[in-house]
């Protein structure tokens, strides 16, 4: 009767323990996934806070008064885009580090 327990009870310890490592497996492939998906989001706003300030440098706007900040980046109202997207690409480095 004891050794019938132990072979039940391992049976059982047995199967939780590859259910459990089938779950960590495919919350580990979801992780990744997300992982891959936020720095994918990063990069694109990189890239476009890059170009919005490429074309307010060489744009139709830009003076050259201030040549390292374009007329939008420098302007107060329309700066706070330039301002929003640099502090989301901070918090991005910040959230993958």
């Amino acid at each position: 009767m004891f050794i019938y327990l132990l072979i039940v009870g391992l049976t059982i310890f047995i199967g939780l323990t590859v259910t459990f490592f089938i779950l960590i497996q495919n919350l580990l492939k979801k992780i990744e996934i997300y992982e891959n998906y936020i720095i994918d989001f990063k990069n694109n706003v990189q890239v476009t806070l890059e170009k919005m300030r490429e074309i307010d440098k060489e744009g139709v706007f830009s003076t050259g008064i201030n040549s390292e900040t374009g007329l939008f980046e420098s302007n107060d109202p329309t700066s706070q885009i330039f301002k929003q997207l640099s502090d989301l690409i901070e918090k991005l480095n910040e959230k993958i580090q």
